[in-house]
């Protein structure tokens, strides 16, 4: 079944509706695999970076981001649910944020930014047509000597997540995907424990945009 714009934005605030963010599969106290690649792409910017976190939810890694020091942060997500959460978790600490609520492949951005952070949303576009409009949001909201973080579920991971199936990711997948205009400066695997104890298989990307 095609799910609309408003069919996923619908899904994922019944989720937040449904379950305290520490109950969501993709929870994590500390994001360390994101904030490995993070610092990788902070040590090589000659300033602190603007960063967006897509699908940031109610995820943790805003709280990582502040504490760091970074004060150019976007958080977007399709559920409004999420972000509320995260905007209540860090009260004052989040009042430089900018909250977006939109479907990642419908949006416009407004500013390009040097730090792009996606864990986990990628893998949901299995439709040509998706992934083409993400790129297209991607290229738009990045520049030459921009970062990309890109992970998802690895090749040996689970074939769904919240009920969706999704498409399972290899830096070659990745690769192919990204196009010229992206160069990957690593990779890696990490093993996330859900809340209940099961092990999920992620792959992580770091790129680099190397054309305009």
């Amino acid at each position: 079944m095609l799910m609309t714009t408003n069919d996923k934005k619908t899904h994922w605030q019944n989720v937040y509706n449904e379950k305290k963010p520490e109950e969501t599969s993709w929870f994590q106290e500390f994001p360390m695999g994101s904030l490995d690649y993070i610092q990788k792409a902070m040590s090589e910017l000659s300033e602190p970076p603007s960063v967006i976190d897509v699908g940031s939810g109610a995820s943790q890694l805003l709280d990582s981001l502040v504490a760091i020091g970074i004060k150019r942060i976007t958080a977007l997500d399709i559920a409004a649910g999420g972000l509320r959460a995260s905007k209540a978790r860090l009260g004052e600490l989040g009042e430089n944020i900018k909250w977006v609520v939109s479907d990642v492949t419908q949006w416009h951005p407004d500013k390009q930014y040097d730090l792009w952070h996606d864990r986990a949303v990628y893998h949901f576009l299995t439709r040509d047509e998706d992934r083409q409009k993400y790129m297209k949001t991607l290229k738009a909201a990045t520049r030459r000597g921009s970062f990309v973080i890109i992970s998802g579920f690895a090749i040996d991971g689970p074939i769904e997540c919240s009920g969706l199936p999704v498409r399972r990711l290899t830096p070659a997948i990745l690769d192919k995907d990204m196009g010229p205009a992206f160069e990957r400066l690593a990779e890696s695997k990490e093993t996330h424990i859900t809340p209940w104890g099961a092990e999920q298989s992620f792959q992580y990307c770091l790129y680099e945009r190397v054309e305009r």
